[in-house]
């Protein structure tokens, strides 16, 4: 039986001779760069195939080649953010596709590596240092052409994202992606909305969060009026794998690699939980860098009892409590949502489902447990991170967003924290727990896009109000 009349179990038929050849010429064109045959293969059969999401049993059957080899391509492929796996509800099975973006996130790794290039080059010149005009010549060559590249591809990409835009390309408003490269690893970056417009950062949460689970409905809320930016933290969403630990000052200092890499002097912060802890530090240790502040249920402001404080101390310390049993506890679909709706939520979500569907996407690319901020931000005896006799320091506007039913931030806490600092406004959403803005994204969007907004009154300032509540 010939290839162009066999039906496949799938109940699809083959691909033609014709699109074979353009999988073999992709193939081939990427085996120039050293990449396997079988990986530019399942790119080229992606570029084509009809649906464009396709499951391993699927390209093993197109490509004629093993499961076992379809899996180390695609192991291969995914990090570089060209390919990536998803996921249908109710279906086990991943499936495969080209990433929205993934053609722009394969290129922007790549020029993020020109810096790593250019102190490799600059080290090699120090090695040389006193050695002949000669011999330096060509390093000195590479070095120029990496400086180069270094201070021009930023504007470059940005351009090209313009570009897309006005072209027909994917909307402003609809976040892409790029990495920021450091020695710990990858930092991955959301990016939406206009370069040229206000500048806005959104820090999600610790655990198992990410800056799409945490800031999917307000990203294109304010990227309509605004440059948005939501780093994955190190250790969550794309920012995998990061060596060594996120601490305290590792976190803060990616929030001013945010800024410094997009050439941003200041931008306003939007933190949630741990990022709204990171937000409000931020603005203590870099006030000229921060232009407004919001942050929901906020981290860094908590103290507990002697007894309680001990037993969090002793689960910070121990990868027995704080990551194995977490992750037994959070082993299938039902205990996921369990969690969310005892310790996330209080009430009606409209979009529970999809939520958990991200959620238990997040346990199985990281695990669960407390992040490495949480567990080294408490002493034996004391908070390590206690911002509140600091927070009178913060010159610029602050709003304060707090679910009265939150059991892991409780209000009296936010609201005396909001007294602390000079004008600060504090608002309380009844019947809302911890992740307020996933519970009741609109109401969330509008008192977080209101605030930002350049000619927004700011009003309800804590100067009279009574910290005790």
């Amino acid at each position: 039986m010939t290839a162009t009349t066999v039906i496949w179990r799938h109940g699809r038929h083959p691909p033609t001779d014709a699109e074979l050849d353009f999988v073999d010429d992709v193939a081939s064109f990427f085996a120039k760069e050293g990449m396997p045959l079988i990986a530019g293969r399942v790119i080229g059969w992606l570029l084509i195939s009809d649906p464009p999401e396709q499951s391993a049993a699927r390209l093993s059957e197109v490509l004629g080649v093993s499961r076992s080899s379809i899996s180390s391509a695609t192991r291969l492929l995914t990090p570089s953010g060209l390919v990536e796996g998803v996921r249908r509800r109710g279906e086990r099975q991943e499936y495969f596709r080209i990433a929205p973006d993934g053609w722009s996130r394969m290129l922007a790794a790549r020029y993020a590596k020109t810096a790593a290039f250019r102190e490799i080059t600059e080290a090699g010149l120090r090695v040389l240092d006193g050695g002949s005009p000669e011999r330096r010549k060509r390093l000195d060559n590479v070095n120029e052409l990496y400086r180069f590249l270094e201070s021009e591809l930023p504007a470059l990409w940005q351009r090209w994202e313009a570009h897309r835009a006005a072209n027909g390309g994917r909307r402003m408003s609809e976040p892409r992606g790029t990495y920021l490269t450091f020695p710990e690893g990858r930092l991955h970056v959301h990016v939406a909305g206009d370069p040229e417009a206000p500048p806005v950062v959104l820090l999600s949460g610790a655990g198992v969060d990410n800056a799409l689970l945490s800031w999917r409905p307000l990203i294109p809320v304010l990227a309509a009026d605004h440059f948005v930016l939501a780093p994955d933290w190190p250790k969550q969403g794309k920012s995998r794998p990061w060596q060594g630990r996120a601490t305290h000052e590792r976190m803060l200092r990616c929030v001013t690699d945010v800024l410094d890499h997009f050439g941003l002097g200041s931008a306003a912060l939007v933190g949630l939980s741990q990022g709204g802890a990171l937000a409000l530090a931020t603005a203590i240790e870099h006030p000229g860098r921060v232009d407004r502040l919001v942050a929901l249920a906020p981290a860094g402001i908590l103290a507990f009892p002697p007894v309680v404080h001990q037993l969090l101390w002793l689960t910070a310390k121990l990868p027995l409590l704080n990551r194995t049993l977490p992750g037994a506890l959070l082993r299938t679909r039902a205990q996921v949502a369990a969690f969310a709706r005892r310790a996330l939520f209080a009430g009606p979500v409209p979009d529970f489902d999809e939520i958990v569907d991200e959620i238990v996407e997040e346990v199985r690319a990281g695990g669960a447990g407390s992040s490495d901020w949480q567990n080294g931000s408490i002493g034996p005896f004391r908070m390590r991170v206690d911002l509140r006799p600091r927070l009178p320091e913060i010159t610029c506007p602050v709003l304060l967003i707090q679910g009265d039913k939150d059991i892991g931030v409780p209000q009296a806490r936010t609201r005396a924290a909001a007294a602390l600092i000079p004008g600060a406004r504090y608002e309380l959403l009844e019947g809302v727990g911890h992740w307020s803005n996933r519970q009741c994204p609109e109401r969330v969007n509008e008192l977080v896009s209101a605030f930002l907004a350049p000619d927004a009154e700011r009003a309800t300032s804590m100067d009279d109000v009574d910290p005790s509540g």
